[in-house]
């Protein structure tokens, strides 16, 4: 089983992974809560479903904004 696991990533095109809370930080990705969380920066409401459901234009408009924001 394991080797096939393996088989499957290794010949995967792409990959992702779903981990816990703690691997981000270690990883230099900012957490979403504390004193330097994404959540100090960007309110989370835009990142909820019901608000993307409610608003999809206007919420991908917000994330391109902060991304290109982010990026200078």
């Amino acid at each position: 089983m394991i080797a096939e696991a393996a088989d499957i990533i290794m010949n995967a095109r792409h990959v992702t992974a779903f981990t816990g809370a703690g691997i981000s930080v270690e990883s230099g990705i900012p957490p979403f809560r504390g004193k330097d969380g994404l959540w100090n920066k960007f309110n989370p409401v835009f990142l909820d479903i019901d608000y993307f459901h409610r608003n999809p234009l206007m919420r991908h408009i917000m994330l391109w904004q902060r991304w290109k924001r982010t990026e200078t």
